[in-house]
């Protein structure tokens, strides 16, 4: 790895109280000012399925960004158990990092019940991961993402400009991972944050403003299916609105064997300098 954290460490919580935890954050370094979102959603949702029971499972992740988090700092995790009914439980997750909000989330555990197994959005006719050279240049400064591995599907972007393709990309993570199905769903919230500011933006956004800030205002997550986050998935994201610097994207992801793993839908703000 890099002077960064490996993935396992920061998905490493210390219980501090009936319903508290602490979690790190990657250490300062490479010019880099804030935490990844996606590692935050992560921590929180592994937090908030510390408090279930162990036959539910989170389908539905639901995040507020309400601060950009410093590296090098931990945060502090507190869980509000709102319900627990005969099939579902809903958790409300607080991350504080000293004392300030950055980040909340509402979780939704369902036990496994019998249903139909149906998708409107079979996987998109796209090369495999075995023919796309491996080293996207999406993010590829940002050593902090370097636990994940990303090839991207540059010739096929939804949104072309002048900054690198995000999507469509193959992604997985680095390190193998436990098998814990908890921590493939946390795992694939953090993957759901990659790259989705950029997915956000209408195609040509850039080329016509230039320099803006952007960052994740919400994100919405939901769980479909179960698959490995440390095997190869097809993530893809396509803007559906601009106004008012604002953006709106929607991205899905599939299994190499074509299951519909997870969708997520994103708000991110899109703000000219």
């Amino acid at each position: 790895m890099t002077e960064f954290e490996s993935l396992a460490t920061l998905l490493t919580l210390e219980h501090t109280g009936e319903d508290t935890f602490t979690a790190p954050t990657h250490g300062p370094g490479a010019g880099v000012e804030r935490i990844f979102g996606g590692h935050v959603a992560a921590q929180a949702l592994l937090a908030a399925t510390r408090t279930v029971e162990p036959d539910r499972a989170a389908h539905s992740a639901h995040c507020a960004f309400v601060r950009s988090g410093r590296p090098g700092v931990p945060l502090d995790i507190e869980v509000a158990r709102d319900r627990d009914g005969r099939a579902f439980s809903t958790r409300q997750v607080t991350v504080r990092q000293r004392g300030t909000v950055v980040f909340e989330m509402t979780a939704s555990f369902q036990v496994a019940e019998p249903g139909d197994d149906w998708t409107a959005t079979p996987m998109p006719d796209l090369p495999g991961p075995d023919d796309v050279p491996s080293g996207g240049t999406f993010l590829a400064g940002l050593p902090t993402l370097s636990v994940f591995e990303w090839k991207i599907l540059a010739d096929h972007a939804t949104n072309p400009g002048s900054l690198d393709a995000a999507h469509p990309a193959w992604v997985r993570a680095v390190e193998p991972l436990p098998d814990d199905p908890a921590v493939h769903r946390a795992v694939l919230a953090a993957i759901s944050d990659l790259g989705s500011v950029r997915g956000t933006m209408r195609p040509g956004f850039d080329l016509e403003y230039g320099t803006f800030t952007g960052a994740s205002l919400d994100h919405a997550v939901y769980f479909h299916r179960p698959a490995r986050a440390d095997e190869w998935l097809l993530t893809t994201m396509h803007p559906l609105s601009n106004h008012a610097g604002r953006g709106l994207g929607i991205g899905r992801a599939w299994a190499l064997d074509g299951r519909h793993i997870c969708t997520w839908v994103q708000e991110s703000l899109l703000r000219r300098n």
